[in-house]
């Protein structure tokens, strides 16, 4: 098994390596490094070997690998070998351990900790074009320690956001589905765009809502736009009606009826609080 060193050939001083990967040039030997890696798939059926586990990946999965991770992969012949199969960021391991250390001291699965397999999931279309925004900017410029750790946390936060609230286990279906939901163009729609958004019959997606996230798909889609309407409350100088429209509430009085049962106040008073300073 190869183990893979830092290379020699980049600057003592380059924070990271990020390169698109061609299907002929992907490492079909089983390797750990001596580094830490990320990286997100842009074709489906990869086949990646993690850990003595087969996989097949779909479009858009993004794999947070530990130096000790032994993992390799196999390309379909389908995949034409000058088809971009992956992006792949390489970061040392002091980066990795410095944030740990300083930002997540309380997160024993950071970077996916002692976990048997490594984390990952796969992107939503948002996700992904942040992403592909964030290594396009990362691109640009010099590959300092700054630039590093800006890319890194932006990666962090996006992970932060879809595990703070779903149980173990929960399908990428349904943490995909949910992270779309809140796009504001989708949460205007409702139920019946969550509903698409899954992709399942409804009484699996009410079953799997409940287990994962403990609220019915009706209470979600309600708790998600009061949530949204607390935001733009204090982040806007929009009026209450157009606070209601925006965030799919169908009359003023219901917005105000709902928003009081979850803040214990009325939009107004809510804002007057909030933003003391807004002028």
């Amino acid at each position: 098994m190869l183990n893979l060193p830092w290379k020699t050939s980049y600057s003592k001083d380059q924070w990271c390596n990020l390169v698109f990967i061609p299907a002929k040039e992907v490492m079909l030997t089983e390797h750990v490094h001596e580094y830490n890696e990320v990286f997100v798939t842009l074709c489906p059926g990869l086949v990646h070997y993690i850990n003595d586990k087969r996989e097949v990946l779909e479009t858009n999965t993004i794999m947070f690998i530990r130096p000790q991770d032994k993992h390799r992969f196999e390309v379909p012949r389908k995949i034409a070998a000058k088809e971009m199969v992956m992006v792949n960021v390489q970061i040392p391991i002091q980066v990795i351990k410095d944030l740990r250390e300083r930002l997540f001291t309380e997160r024993k699965e950071f970077w996916s900790g002692d976990n048997v397999y490594p984390e990952s999931f796969i992107m939503t279309d948002t996700e992904t074009k942040k992403f592909m925004l964030d290594a396009q900017q990362l691109m640009r410029v010099i590959w300092n320690r700054f630039h590093v750790e800006r890319f890194l946390l932006n990666l962090l936060f996006m992970y932060e956001l879809r595990e703070e609230h779903f149980a173990p286990n929960t399908p990428d279906w349904l943490k995909n589905a949910c992270m779309e939901i809140k796009e504001p163009q989708n949460l205007r729609k409702g139920l019946d765009k969550l509903y698409s958004l899954c992709g399942k019959c409804r009484e699996h997606i009410s079953r799997q809502m409940k287990k994962s996230y403990g609220v019915s798909p009706v209470e979600f889609i309600t708790r998600s736009r009061v949530n949204y309407a607390a935001r733009l409350l204090t982040a806007t100088n929009m009026k209450l009606h157009e606070i209601a429209d925006a965030c799919g509430f169908g009359n003023l009085s219901y917005f105000f009826a709902v928003f009081k049962k979850y803040y214990n106040t009325t939009p107004r008073k809510y804002r007057l609080a909030a933003r003391i300073d807004l002028v």
